[in-house]
């Protein structure tokens, strides 16, 4: 386990994630995760400055298309 908090704190991260392909040159994705903090953590769920309130969890999904040329 590595501390990046400095001893702010603990969170579990959980993700989940599925491609399908449509073609050979086509192909849906999709994820969902959620990071839940210990009551002095605030860890995001994704890796930008948009953390959710100490001691509060976050849930994030994506989902898109990929065709290639």
């Amino acid at each position: 386990r590595v501390n990046v908090n400095h001893g702010g704190g603990n969170a579990n991260l959980f993700m989940a994630g599925a491609n399908y392909n449509l073609s050979k040159r086509t192909m849906l994705y999709a994820s969902v995760g959620t990071v839940q903090n210990s009551a002095t953590a605030n860890f995001s769920v994704e890796a930008t400055n948009n953390n959710p309130a100490v001691g509060k969890n976050q849930l994030g999904a994506y989902t898109g298309i990929v065709h290639s040329f």
